[in-house]
């Protein structure tokens, strides 16, 4: 576990590189604009439509990352993997999530591609993690509860920062 736990943070980031990467290229392959052109998707909401900036996307992840790797390091120095299998739990659902993307948009989305690829070893961690740590089901549906309520509203609080976000890189540029 004291290797596994590492994983984390690394397939997380591993992840959203890919995202950070690719979203501008895909918004405007998409046409992805203030009018929000939609005609080419299942669903009216479109990925990415609410990120303002690549910056400040990242600065979103930049603060995931950290969150994760101090849990991994918490786990690591404590021998304690509750929090820790939220969060990996949290960070491989999260993979199912691009997956609806993908097929909402009917092609491909910024992170399907790793996270097709990191869906069955997050998996795989997971069930390895369940059966070394020793959670009983009643643990296990806790920390899985957890993990999904919190990458909810950490999602959803970096989402409602990211002007913010892009409003100090403004003001930052002077």
């Amino acid at each position: 576990m004291h290797v596994i736990i590492w994983l984390l943070p690394i397939l997380f980031m591993l992840h959203d590189f890919e995202e950070i990467i690719m979203i501008e290229a895909w918004k405007q392959r998409n046409r992805i604009c203030s009018t929000h052109e939609t005609n080419n998707f299942l669903s009216t909401k479109i990925p990415y439509s609410d990120m303002r900036s690549t910056a400040s996307f990242s600065i979103g992840v930049a603060i995931e990352f950290f969150l994760l790797s101090l849990t991994s390091l918490y786990s690591a120095i404590t021998g304690t993997y509750y929090i820790w299998f939220s969060l990996m739990f949290a960070v491989t659902f999260h993979y199912i999530i691009h997956l609806k993307m993908c097929i909402d948009c009917k092609g491909y989305v910024p992170g399907i591609t790793t996270a097709v690829v990191f869906f069955p070893i997050g998996i795989a961690i997971l069930l390895y993690a369940a059966r070394s740590a020793g959670f009983s089901f009643l643990t296990l549906s806790i920390s899985i509860a957890a993990g999904v309520l919190f990458g909810v509203l950490l999602i959803k609080c970096l989402h409602g920062l990211m002007a913010r976000f892009d409003g100090w890189l403004e003001q930052y540029k002077g």
